[in-house]
């Protein structure tokens, strides 16, 4: 029997979750990566600063055209719901996948509830960021191999390499997937033979490059000054700096990583997830055998990468590792066969938690006094809530601290801002929001130890910075006999007064 995702069905889901990302978006501009992004989708910039595997020049084409349709005033607003607009894509593609898997509309409406309202998909779907739609490509992909599962036209195999290779030109994520997409176009090819294998090999193959150009055309650009191939595929994969990383043999650090997975198991205060256990364990004997094991495959790919990830925002990582997650629950849901209303009540019930959760620990937090340890504290930003709620509609801090910026510093004044700061710094000065008379000097300015230090010399203005500690402020200048006094939001530096 044929069954589709009914078409209004689907729009009413994008629709809906497209209004609930709308409402809780962040107003204005964001702390760190999300400041980075909105920076370079109202500057245009297809490259960045750390290789191009964090380039992500399709997310940065895309998003500028969305902002492109909203008011100059309200292109960081724009830019944050373009997330959301990418999480409801997801949500309506994972109701398909499991419509397609299941052939029941109360299990697909409790896998997308599940990954609608997790902790960290809504956050990323209210900030500027690509895990979004990087999952949406990923529920892309498993709607393609769904299709050629069941029905075996080679079709369908050659959405799944275009639509991978689009993925590829939006994050690297995509490449987690394509050994197993390989293996499964290599099977087919094989069981064609001869010229149609070989040409439906080649075709798809050609489809994925193609869909990879953004990715290969600043590969060919590092080629062009003179960078060679090794040098090059590092790039590409890893980024600058990233390859440890991304191998897992470097960059653990215990308290970080305990504070990333205890963050991750906020997506599961919603209890459905538990239904995952019986779509993964039963069933097995069914005629979507193919399916099932070519899902738990890239389920183990996702999640294991995730897990061995040590980098300090590991976290938001996770998101497709959630979205596979809700494909299990959906088949869960259908298997242990539940009457209707006792799906909508466990459905009731898992969006409940989902938000009462976070509200609960956030109180909890207070009235016990609990604080986030951090190096640092960064002007206006309450760490507890910050990290705790997923909604960000009145999470204004980055906001706040620039508007304070603009107007503490005078010409000639210079600031040297770490990664966090810098990014909702330089997207406010893009679109006019700050005075470009004084100095503001990055992480990616690429200054050496000497000319850090350079900076910090008595000169007409003052020189400021956001945090001095480790870390956070060169240790070129923290070394450099200098003293460093609160003023405003930020910390001025002076020379250290030597005792006569």
């Amino acid at each position: 029997m044929k069954i589709k995702w009914p078409g209004g069905w689907g729009i009413a889901i994008f629709l809906l979750f497209t209004a609930v990302y709308a409402c809780t978006a962040q107003r204005g501009v964001g702390w760190q990566d999300s400041g980075e992004f909105q920076f370079r989708i109202v500057a245009a910039d297809y490259h960045w600063h750390s290789g191009i595997a964090r380039a992500h020049p399709l997310y940065i084409l895309l998003a500028r055209g969305f902002v492109g349709l909203f008011p100059r005033g309200a292109a960081f607003y724009a830019a944050n719901l373009f997330s959301g607009v990418g999480l409801a894509l997801a949500l309506a593609l994972l109701g398909a996948v499991v419509m397609r898997l299941t052939r029941s509309r109360w299990a697909a409406m409790v896998a997308v509830v599940f990954l609608g309202f997790a902790h960290m998909a809504w956050w990323l779907g209210t900030v500027a960021e690509v895990y979004t739609w990087s999952l949406a490509f990923v529920m892309a992909e498993v709607y393609c191999l769904v299709r050629y599962a069941e029905q075996r036209d080679a079709r369908w195999l050659a959405a799944l390499f275009l639509v991978n290779g689009l993925h590829w030109s939006l994050h690297n994520a995509a490449l987690l997937g394509l050994p197993l997409y390989v293996c499964v176009l290599v099977v087919a090819a094989s069981r064609r033979g001869g010229a149609r294998g070989g040409g439906l090999l080649a075709g798809c193959l050609a489809l994925g490059l193609a869909g990879g150009g953004f990715i290969l055309w600043q590969a060919a650009g590092m080629a062009r000054t003179g960078a060679g191939f090794w040098t090059i595929l590092q790039n590409v994969l890893c980024g600058d700096g990233y390859g440890r990383h991304v191998l897992g043999i470097g960059g653990f650090q215990r308290q970080v990583w305990l504070a990333n997975m205890a963050l991750a198991g906020l997506s599961l205060l919603n209890p459905c997830w538990l239904f995952a256990w019986r779509g993964v364990w039963h069933g097995r004997e069914r005629d979507d055998r193919l399916m099932r094991r070519l899902l738990l495959a890239l389920t183990l790919t996702h999640s294991v990468f995730w897990v061995r990830y040590f980098v300090a925002d590991q976290v938001t990582f996770v998101l497709p590792t959630l979205g596979l997650l809700a494909v299990w629950i959906g088949w869960g849901v259908a298997d242990t066969a539940m009457p209707r209303r006792l799906c909508g009540l466990v459905m009731l019930a898992g969006a409940l938690c989902a938000v009462a959760g976070p509200v609960a620990l956030g109180a909890a937090a207070r009235q016990g006094e609990w604080r986030v340890r951090r190096a640092r504290s960064l002007p206006f930003r309450d760490e507890v809530r910050y990290w705790l709620i997923p909604w960000k509609q009145h999470e204004d801090s980055a906001a706040r601290f620039v508007a304070a910026v603009g107007h503490q510093l005078n010409a000639d004044d210079a600031l040297l801002a770490d990664a966090t700061a810098a990014g909702p710094l330089l997207a406010a000065r893009q679109v006019g929001m700050l005075s470009d008379a004084w100095g503001l000097v990055t992480p990616w300015t690429g200054l050496s130890d000497s000319e850090w230090v350079s900076r910090v010399q008595p000169g007409v203005g003052n020189v400021y910075v956001v945090s001095p500690v480790p870390g956070y402020t060169p240790q070129a200048v923290l070394g450099a006999g200098v003293t460093f006094e609160r003023d405003g939001v930020l910390y001025r530096i002076s020379e250290r007064q030597t005792e006569r």
